[in-house]
């Protein structure tokens, strides 16, 4: 009995050995994964703004002067928030910066390591419907789905919590390892248990999901962790099968399993998510994948079978595509149906199509597309819609948008509106009056403009409504419109000359949305969510009675009759796409649906909308802004062997200014080294500057053999991005230019002229890429360019010694293949090199030869070379063939 106990003490503490030993390889491991290959997340800012910041125990807003009002909003919530996720999770994070962006009009929020801070956008979505329309506070539900992000990836338990104390507080990041259904599933059900809105709570995001169970089975567990870049759903995969599976963690093994899940694998990563999961649940992470389906099949079915039941039509699918999406559509004079298509296969294009048979009579290529919905047409054929506009110097990061004309004839789009944020627009009958959705900071308004883009003024703007698709009636004395007021989405009848407002009937729990009137304006189609899915409904404007017409077992979006009142169009999600449906338009054979009259629009209260609390605002705490997130063990060679040291990495939340710098000291050669790099984006070009003093390898050309120099110097540079144009194709370039002075000295034996050993040059360097509407699935952008050009010249004064050039010239030419998805790369490249230093040739030599080859043969000074290579995909795998930490999407070959 002694000996049996001391036998299993002993393996015990070997196993742990054992288990410590392994776990503090992970560790180094991962901290080399982060210091390495990990880099900064960047957003640009306009230079203009003034930050200001209020500061909490949890949080430090920073919100740009003249925002305060979001800034109120923010602050209210942030004691809610940080309550309710960090008490579900059972955790203790750190303060973390908040970024308030109010430059930009796409709705998003993110958050980010590296600095670690969230960053949460002001614009409301111009879509009313994604996140429930019980939803009252869109910035709550943005909070707490990015907090919660910040609150799980951040989570540290054992060993691994001293991992931030000891590398940097932005290293601790161990959960973000975890499958993308984790990392987006476990945010989308704290949206919807903590707010009165949520992905959990939306009918169409139900939807999406279901619909790939009437195209057959969903995707696999390796791929339900990861974005489906080459079929539907796209980006939106991991929130959806994240949402559901975690809904489905939680239901059955109890209403913490997820955070349960969180804390066991923050306290042993080393295992991942399959053993966290075997952890709260007994079963293997394939089990538990089986059980998930099965049962979200069986309410789907259930979903199905109770949608078929209420003897509606569901509509003839008149055109679809696995592969295609049809974003929105109109009714032609001549009868036919015009679509905007978008999808996976095929690049955008208006199609023009058949209803009766379905075929497509015409396809105009519309290039790209940033386009809001719906999509409309004036009398003379040509279309309009809000268009997202982007900075040019703004990174992508700011942008606007505005109304468009695009004439389809001659694929031209005209900016109506200049930084009005506009994002939907319909016009009167008379040809002279848009009405439209317009962005006013945190809501959305209702205005007027004339037909050429002018004299803008507001019909009802109100804080704390939101507005979408509005739409004249045919005698053009009434607007109808989707408005948002609290937790209510309702239609609502607006006087275009008073701007009384009025809902059709009594708002209730259900969304409805939408609106557009028939031909002969008796009646309002719209979608409504009160079954628990989309449907189409419509309201008699005489009589006052609401008919559902449609009971589709997924969800019907956007119904148009046509001129001649006798068919009614919609779209319906299938397989994750949107394809086009047809029935005849005979609202009085729908199913009557009891409603209440109709009454003015409920309305926030102040207190909600306009928090009375007082900002204590101050400018960038210097210290908490720019101490270093990242202070790990650096590694480095000189001409002895490794070098030891540490990298620190600092960088303020707004990106005002970021610096590196890397020290070390040579094991054996005992010298010390560094690089300090700086970089400021106080105005539109990028500053950046760097001294250093290390050890380089073959530097000096003209030798056979690798010799080793120590090298000392500073450079100084400006750098500009530039977007000329993004539709119909995009068009952007890259430029750069500085100053550099390098002083290098002998190492290991070899030795330097001390009378010729300094340099000073002046570089610059362009990059212009243009980029066609390109199918994701193509293998090249067809008839896209790329031109690079990098020239470097030594002179002869302050300090100059060695002189020399480098010119590097390389241009690409992106040929489409007559095999679908197959394309050609046609590459030219010139390099230039004259004086003693050593220039890189990658890519600028034939293949098969080595950069660092002796000089002679195709290794030489001046080079032009060209190369073809045919691209081809060999299998798309988003759906099926996965990994274990990594899934394969794609496999492609090249000749």
């Amino acid at each position: 009995m002694k000996a049996t106990i001391t036998f299993s003490i002993y393996n015990i503490k070997e196993r742990c050995m054992f288990n410590l030993r392994r776990e503090i390889v992970f560790l180094l491991n991962l901290l080399i994964l982060f210091v390495f290959c990990t880099t900064t997340a960047h957003t640009r800012y306009n230079p203009k703004i003034r930050w200001r910041t209020v500061r909490k125990k949890n949080f430090t807003i920073y919100y740009p002067e003249g925002h305060e009002e979001y800034a109120r909003r923010v602050l209210s919530l942030s004691d809610e928030v940080y309550r309710d996720v960090t008490g579900y999770l059972d955790v203790k994070p750190q303060r973390i910066p908040i970024v308030l962006d109010t430059d930009t009009d796409m709705f998003n929020g993110f958050y980010a390591p590296f600095p670690n801070r969230i960053s949460l956008f002001e614009t409301p979505p111009y879509k009313l419907t994604g996140f429930g329309s019980s939803l009252s506070d869109v910035t709550d539900l943005l909070f707490t789905h990015e907090y919660t992000h910040f609150a799980h990836i951040t989570s540290a338990h054992g060993i691994y919590r001293f991992v931030p104390r000891i590398f940097g507080k932005d290293l601790g990041i161990l959960n973000g390892l975890s499958p993308g259904w984790i990392i987006e599933g476990i945010t989308t059900n704290s949206e919807t248990m903590f707010t009165d809105g949520g992905r959990g709570r939306s009918p169409s995001f139900s939807a999406e999901l279901r619909s790939f169970t009437g195209k057959g089975s969903l995707w696999s567990r390796s791929a339900a962790g990861t974005m489906s870049h080459y079929s539907p759903p796209g980006g939106r995969r991991i929130y959806l099968s994240g949402y559901y599976m975690v809904e489905y963690l939680n239901r059955i093994y109890g209403d913490d399993a997820i955070a349960r899940l969180s804390r066991y694998q923050s306290k042993y990563p080393i295992f991942g998510t399959s053993s966290a999961l075997r952890h709260v649940t007994k079963k293997s992470s394939k089990n538990f994948y089986s059980e998930f389906l099965d049962d979200f099949i069986s309410r789907s079915d259930s979903i199905k079978t109770a949608a078929n039941s209420k003897g509606l039509p569901a509509g003839r699918t008149i055109i679809n595509h696995e592969l295609d999406e049809y974003r929105s559509h109109f009714w032609t004079k001549n009868g036919t149906i015009m679509a905007l298509r978008s999808g996976f296969e095929r690049p955008n294009a208006l199609v023009e199509i058949d209803p009766e048979k379905g075929e497509v009579l015409q396809e105009i290529k519309t290039g790209i597309m940033l386009n809001t919905e719906p999509v409309r047409q004036l009398s003379d054929g040509r279309l309009y819609f809000g268009e997202f506009f982007m900075h040019p110097l703004g990174y992508g990061d700011i942008n606007v948008s505005d109304l468009v004309i695009f004439d389809p004839k001659i694929k031209k789009h005209k900016r109506l509106t200049r930084n009005e944020r506009i994002f939907s627009a319909d016009m009167s009958p008379d040809g002279t009056t848009f009405v439209a959705a317009r962005r006013a900071d945190m809501w959305i308004e209702l205005v007027l403009l004339d037909a050429d883009g002018t004299n803008i003024r507001p019909l009802v703007s109100k804080p704390g409504l939101y507005f979408q698709s509005p739409c004249w009636s045919p005698d053009g004395k009434t607007i109808a419109v989707s408005v948002k007021s609290v937790n209510k989405l309702d239609i609502a009848l607006v006087d275009p000359n008073t701007g009384d407002i009025r809902t059709l009937f009594a708002p209730d729990i259900y969304g409805d949305n939408d609106p557009s009137f028939s031909p002969d304006g008796r009646w309002i189609v719209f979608t409504s969510s009160r079954d628990g899915i989309w449907n189409i409904y419509a309201w008699n404007i005489d009589d006052s009675y609401l008919y559902q017409l449609t009971s589709v077992t997924t969800g019907a979006y956007e119904p148009r009759v046509s001129h001649d009142g006798s068919i009614l169009s919609f779209l319906v999600i299938s397989g994750g796409t949107k394809e086009i449906r047809v029935m005849p338009f005979e609202p009085e054979a729908g199913r009557h649906v009891s409603v209440q009259n109709g009454s003015p629009v409920i309305e926030y209260d102040n207190d909600f909308v306009q928090p009375s609390l007082q900002l204590k605002s101050s400018d960038i705490p210097l210290w908490e802004a720019y101490k270093p997130f990242v202070h790990a063990p650096y590694v480095n060679s000189d001409e002895k062997g490794a070098a030891f040291g540490i990298m620190l990495i600092g960088q303020d939340p707004v990106e005002l200014n970021r610096y590196q710098a890397n020290i070390f000291y040579g094991a054996k050669s005992g010298r010390p080294g560094y690089s300090l790099a700086f970089t400021n984006n106080s105005l539109w070009p990028s500053l950046n500057a760097r001294i250093y003093d290390m050890a380089e390898n073959k530097v000096i050309s003209g030798h056979d053999k690798d010799i080793w120099t120590r090298e000392r110097g500073a450079e100084f540079s400006m750098s500009l991005n530039v977007i000329h144009r993004v539709f119909p194709s995009t068009l952007s370039s890259n430029y750069t230019a500085g100053v550099q002075y390098r002083k290098f000295d002998g190492l290991d034996s070899f030795e330097v002229d001390s009378s010729r050993n300094g340099a000073f040059s002046t570089f610059g360097e362009t990059l212009f890429t243009h980029t066609p509407d390109t199918a994701p699935r193509s293998m090249v952008a067809s008839w896209g360019q790329m031109l690079f050009f990098h020239g470097e010249k030594y002179i002869k004064k302050f300090g100059g010694e060695i002189t020399g050039h480098n010119i590097q010239i390389m241009a690409k030419q992106f040929i489409p293949s007559p095999v679908k998805h197959h394309g050609i790369e046609l590459t030219i490249s010139h390099h230039n090199q004259e004086g003693t230093l050593y220039f890189d040739k990658e890519g600028y030599i034939p293949r098969g030869f080595e950069v660092n080859d002796t000089e002679g043969g195709l290794n030489l000074r001046k080079t032009l070379c060209m190369s073809l290579e045919y691209r081809y995909p060999i299998w798309f795998l988003d759906r099926g063939l996965g990994l274990y930490l990594l899934h394969a999407h794609l496999l492609r070959g090249s000749l």
